[in-house]
């Protein structure tokens, strides 16, 4: 409560793009064809983020792209999202 009214918190988020190769390593994956001019397949783009940063996990549960955000979204229980 404050001395206009009770508080609340508004969480503002950006989109999570799960594809391009994110998707890829889900447990269930989406087809990998690409109709792009470059790039046939979105398989590629694991290989190129793996050639910059490593090894990554293979079927990872849906909530493993937010990353820290789940527990932060958690954590600070908004009123409202977006």
């Amino acid at each position: 409560m404050t001395e206009h009214g009770p508080a609340f918190t508004i969480l503002l988020c950006g989109d999570v793009m799960t594809g391009r190769g994110v998707d890829q390593i889900l447990s269930h994956p989406s087809r990998p064809e690409l109709h792009e001019p470059s790039v046939g397949s979105a398989l590629e783009y694991v290989y190129l983020a793996e050639l910059a940063h490593g090894p990554m996990p293979r079927a990872v549960s849906d909530a493993y792209v937010w990353g820290d955000a789940l527990e932060e979204i958690g954590r600070r229980k908004p009123a409202l999202g977006s």
